[in-house]
């Protein structure tokens, strides 16, 4: 265990980890709070600098290769360093334990995603949270020289740096020299009472990633042997968590919303059936042929959709979701039904939202609800994204209370307008 977590490999199995730097970073990597207010990425692959203020649903925006990925790779890389006991080596980071990652091998190199690979200036990841009206601020920062992580909680700060050789508390405001190990006395300082709880579960661990890759055209799966936790829920094992939930107490909300969805588009009752070699299959029916069709024969953008209702309906409450390009296959009807039903699950399920779009049918379903007074402007942010010079640059769109966006949408209607303008222009020479 200390090989992958420690802060260095210098550091393995010594007294020092033991005690008075475990003492530390164990109270810096379970300070995690509910819902998250920012994301703060310094150095990071296209970004020199970003601050993304967060509310409910949060709409990534912008052309292509503009830096939208790189805010859901830099997530869940925080994801994996936020929940451990220790800090990362200085150097690189092992990844396996992450069910989702953007990165091809199980190691980072943090040189290799600093911006502009200038790791002399170092890279610095971090989150803003908030637990009864007070802001928890988290960062770690890696570089060529060491690392560093800092905790603020109010007023007061924890700061320390660290190498492969040493480790220094810069700052301590919580007064942690006297503290011991021991959750129960970590517990029990008066200092930590305002914290409702002292060592509490890490928010990031509910961080999941939806992506684009989701074609379901499989007709017989294997039959899975255990049911999926939800940390390890994906759109590739969506059906296998179907498979298990489908008559299980607890989930008859699952089922029901998605048949709900079903019957907008003539279907109904989705459930799996037994099929030869231990498989399965999943079918919905066609209560007016009054037959069973399996999922894979169904409209593509139904089946797309089919895994996301099940992975948001399974994820814990209060997960932050990122949910890259929902629209594919979707018909732009279905796109803007889309936006009324990310709603719905928002408010059963109290999810925070991510979302990269390319889907103004999207946008503008969200928007009309903050017209209809169904979404309050601040429920909505729209970040949108551009390169210049090779840097990734980020404008905060402003909602108004009629749902509209001051300054109009960047690059959809102006693509709209320019296609208009031609076809005009080549009927009129014809």
């Amino acid at each position: 265990m200390w090989r992958v977590l420690g802060i260095s490999r210098a550091f393995d199995d010594s007294e020092v980890v033991q005690g008075s730097v475990k003492k530390y970073i164990t109270f810096i990597a379970n300070i995690i709070v509910e819902m998250f207010k920012e994301i703060y990425i310094s150095n990071f692959k296209p970004f020199r600098e970003l601050r993304i203020p967060l509310t409910k649903i949060n709409l990534l925006i912008g052309p292509n290769n503009s830096g939208k990925t790189s805010i859901f790779e830099a997530i869940m890389l925080m994801r994996e360093l936020f929940v451990r006991d220790l800090p990362p080596d200085v150097r690189e980071i092992r990844l396996s334990d992450v069910p989702t990652t953007f990165f091809e091998d199980e190691w980072i190199d943090f040189a290799k995603v600093a911006h502009n690979k200038d790791f002399e200036r170092g890279l610095k990841l971090g989150c803003t949270e908030v637990l009864d009206g007070k802001e928890v601020a988290k960062t770690l920062g890696f570089s060529s020289r060491g690392g560093s992580c800092e905790v603020k909680i109010g007023k007061k700060t924890i700061s320390i740096e660290y190498d492969d050789n040493s480790f220094v508390v810069e700052k301590d405001d919580f007064g942690l020299e006297d503290v011991s190990y021991s959750t129960r006395d970590l517990y029990s300082k008066p200092y930590l009472k305002e914290l409702e709880g002292g060592i509490i579960t890490p928010q990031l661990q509910k961080a999941f990633f939806i992506h684009s890759k989701r074609l379901m055209r499989k007709s017989y799966y294997p039959v899975p042997s255990r049911q999926i936790a939800p940390e390890e829920a994906e759109i590739k094992n969506a059906f296998d968590i179907l498979y298990f939930i489908r008559y299980r107490t607890g989930y008859e909300s699952v089922v029901e919303l998605i048949n709900g969805y079903l019957k907008e588009y003539g279907l109904d009752d989705i459930r799996t059936l037994p099929a030869e070699e231990k498989q399965y299959e999943v079918v919905v029916k066609d209560p007016h042929l009054n037959i069973d069709i399996n999922v894979s024969k169904i409209g593509s953008g139904i089946n797309q959709l089919l895994p996301i209702l099940i992975l948001l309906n399974y994820y814990p409450e209060e997960s932050l979701v990122l949910m890259e390009l929902p629209e594919i296959h979707m018909h732009p009807k279905m796109q803007s039904e889309f936006a009324d039903l990310l709603v719905h699950l928002i408010e059963r399920k109290k999810h925070q939202m991510i979302i990269e779009t390319h889907s103004e049918h999207i946008i503008y379903g969200l928007l009309n609800m903050v017209a209809k007074k169904e979404l309050k402007p601040s429920d909505i942010s729209i970040s949108y994204f551009r390169k210049k010079d090779g840097e990734a640059e980020r404008k905060e769109l402003e909602i108004t209370e009629m749902g509209t966006i001051k300054g109009g949408l960047p690059d959809f209607f102006e693509a709209d307008l320019d296609n208009l303008l031609e076809w005009v222009s080549a009927v009129s020479e014809g």
